[in-house]
């Protein structure tokens, strides 16, 4: 086998060794998350069900400071078990919608690999165009999943905080007029506001440090993929200023706005398309001396 073809098969295979690799570890991700999800949603429900109960006792006596409480109580806690429910709903559609454009994406590289191994070097450039586009796109769409719940988990925050301080203040001014009714209701609201807390940074900790593994196994992945697609790129290319001419003019405002993309290049492409830029610019200058010589 020519060293050529040897290149082109060993791109398709570590291609292949991370497609299987990106499907498992995306599949297991998404099933993770729906199962986080689903604990902290039956969590919440669970506590705020208890605390329900204690608090629906109260409402037997003729108290409006009680009322109050209670339907302070009532708001917040609807409040938060629907923004829970949305926050669960568009994390699934993250990971669901990531998971489905790289299967869309990975099936069109496939492709692109194979037809490199059957029809050699006039493929090539075929394969780094779509390479490029492949990274465009699903960096994008690993840019939304790893950020797309921050806002979700901002506002919950934020409504769980108001409801803190509000049961607290009213809890506290009752304690003050009827210590007796409010002094085990205060003891279990005290309970079940810390036992929140600490569900809540636990589950955000482990997702956002979920979501970061699975980030950066695709950048090491698709790092070494880049270099592989670099070299044999390098190695084919029959008219390489005019192919970096299009790479630069092409890729130069997509770089700039593709801060995950920054890492994935590899070191020696990049110095290569520098040295390039350098050869053009002293190109350029020549023939303007020339132009000016000849008028």
């Amino acid at each position: 086998m020519a060293k050529k073809e040897m290149e082109y098969t060993s791109l398709l295979d570590s291609w292949k060794d991370f497609n299987t690799d990106m499907t498992t570890q995306l599949m297991e991700n998404m099933k993770e998350q729906q199962n986080e999800y689903e604990r902290v949603y039956g969590n919440w429900m669970k506590m705020s069900n208890e605390m329900t109960t204690e608090l629906s006792k109260g409402l037997e006596e003729d108290d409006a400071s009680y009322q109050e409480l209670y339907n302070v109580w009532k708001n917040y806690t609807n409040k938060i078990s629907g923004h829970v429910s949305k926050m669960s709903k568009n994390g699934n559609n993250l990971s669901e919608s990531f998971f489905n454009n790289w299967r869309d994406q990975s099936e069109v590289m496939t492709k692109q690999f194979l037809g490199l191994t059957e029809k050699g070097e006039p493929a090539a450039e075929g394969v780094y165009w779509a390479w490029l586009d492949f990274n465009k796109q699903l960096n994008d769409e690993m840019t939304k999943l790893v950020t797309g719940t921050h806002t979700d988990k901002e506002e919950l925050t934020k409504i769980w905080s108001e409801f803190n301080d509000r049961m607290g203040n009213l809890l506290n001014n009752s304690l003050d007029q009827n210590k007796g009714t409010y002094e085990k209701l205060s003891a279990n609201w005290t309970e079940f506001s810390n036992n929140l807390r600490k569900n809540m940074e636990t589950f955000f900790k482990e997702h956002d440090n979920e979501l970061k593994s699975l980030q950066e196994a695709y950048r090491n992945q698709v790092e070494s993929v880049n270099n592989r697609v670099a070299k044999v790129f390098s190695s084919v290319s029959s008219d390489y200023e005019k192919m970096f001419r299009s790479y630069l003019d092409r890729t130069t405002s997509l770089q700039e706005s593709m801060g995950i993309f920054t890492p994935y290049r590899s070191q020696s492409l990049y110095t290569e398309v520098n040295e390039l830029k350098d050869t053009i610019k002293k190109l350029e200058e020549k023939i303007n001396k020339i132009e000016k010589k000849t008028k």
